[in-house]
């Protein structure tokens, strides 16, 4: 107290009786109590309150309207008498009896905790008999999947697995070392002990076996990844759709970006039978959601190919000359018809009303952006160093050399500097 100038009882007892105006020895003595604080670095001050010991205690009765919170119907409410917790409705009847400590707290809709002693109990509240219980797992996170579902955890970081909180019904065993929900009302896992993944269907029935070394879910079907080896080349990539069917049965190397405008890019390595694992070439095909080859652009005439952005997809063609990465880019349309000439030297895709374009001429090159029907719309001042798509503005950005910003719509970008 006092940055230590109170030494003792004695200057205690002074400091009290000349700041708070009480003969300190006249006072009844109060039963002896001591309170620990603990702090976060030194203590400049400690002030120190001392009330008059005959307050009138009374109380007072009040009627207020409870509002439920966030689609809400009962909230947690403490007893006048025993002080101990319990659930309310909004007319402020009790739906679960008070009789839980002040530690007593929600997590979500259908989850309660409190602390007991030096551990946490999880209790569950079914909202059909509104009965409240106490449960043997612990609670992943807070938030409410797809209206009912919550993971839960048999221990804090421990194995993961999902519930129906409508129910309480188990859909998911615990143990996973991740789940996560999809847009489609599945789950993705991975198995704690196999290190495996794979996709479970919205109420538990496994989709996707958890077999495989990697699993994503991307525009309506399952990518998987499989290496019985440690060689790069004995890797094997597949695509199920959402009837557990695989599409493409090994027949791929790499399985590009993801469906776009119905179709799927994939690439078919060729490999050096004498030097395992060497490519010798690639060919490119555009596949349809049942698995069938629509569009092939092999390696004696293309040599690279991307997937369908807005109706069209950027192509490659392979040149003649000396440098392997030095072909002409244009465009096809989803039939394989060429919409725009295999005339530029560099280009990109459609990320906004135009696609960056540039032909290299000497002093005569032009570098721009083109519309879908070819037309030279915007002329730039330089060539392209990079792109990006920006969160904040929700739009791609183009670099030029100059460091000069645009999106791809032609406007320019000026950022004010700080």
């Amino acid at each position: 107290i006092e940055k230590g100038n109170i030494k003792d009882g004695e200057a205690l007892k002074s400091f009290i009786t000349k700041e708070a105006k009480i003969d300190v020895d006249a006072l009844e003595t109060p039963d002896k109590m001591q309170k620990t604080y603990r702090f976060s670095g030194p203590i400049a001050t400690v002030q120190l309150k001392i009330e008059e010991t005959n307050s009138n205690v009374f109380k007072t009765q009040v009627t207020y309207h409870l509002k439920s919170v966030e689609n809400q119907d009962y909230l947690i409410a403490t007893d006048f008498n025993t002080e101990k917790r319990g659930l309310v409705d909004t007319k402020g009847n009790w739906i679960v009896a008070p009789k839980y400590n002040a530690h007593f707290r929600q997590l979500n809709s259908y989850f309660y905790t409190d602390q007991i002693d030096d551990h946490d109990q999880t209790y569950y509240f079914n909202p059909t008999t509104k009965i409240l219980q106490e449960v043997a797992y612990k609670i992943d996170d807070t938030e409410i999947y797809g209206g009912k579902y919550v993971k839960i955890e048999t221990k804090v970081n421990g194995p993961i697995g999902v519930i129906d909180a409508n129910t309480g019904k188990f859909l998911i065993p615990m143990k996973h070392g991740f789940i996560h929900y999809q847009d489609n009302g599945t789950w993705l896992a991975r198995d704690d002990e196999s290190d495996k993944e794979g996709a479970y269907a919205a109420d538990g029935t496994v989709l996707i076996p958890l077999t495989f070394d990697n699993v994503k879910y991307k525009t309506g079907f399952f990518y998987t990844k499989y290496n019985p080896t440690d060689f790069y080349y004995t890797e094997q990539v597949n695509i199920y759709n959402s009837k557990e069917k695989n599409i493409t049965n090994n027949r791929y190397n790499e399985l590009i970006d993801a469906f776009s405008d119905g179709l799927q890019l994939v690439k078919k390595h060729t490999f050096d039978k004498e030097k395992k694992g060497t490519i010798l070439y690639s060919d490119y095909y555009y596949i349809d959601n049942l698995g069938n080859e629509k569009l092939n652009f092999e390696h004696e005439k293309y040599h690279e190919a991307f997937a369908f952005s807005n109706g069209l997809a950027r192509i490659e063609k392979a040149n003649n000359d000396q440098y392997d990465y030095d072909g002409d880019f244009g465009f096809i349309d989803t039939k394989g018809q060429v919409v725009i000439p295999f005339e530029y030297s560099k280009c990109t895709d459609f990320y906004g009303t135009y696609a960056y374009a540039e032909k290299k001429n000497g002093e005569n090159s032009w570098y721009g952006f083109i519309n879908p029907k070819n037309e030279k719309v915007i002329t730039l001042p330089d060539g392209y160093q990079s792109s990006w798509f920006d969160k904040d503005r929700k739009t791609w950005i183009i670099r030029l050399h100059n460091d000069e910003l645009y999106d791809f719509n032609g406007n320019k970008i000026v950022i004010e500097k700080k």
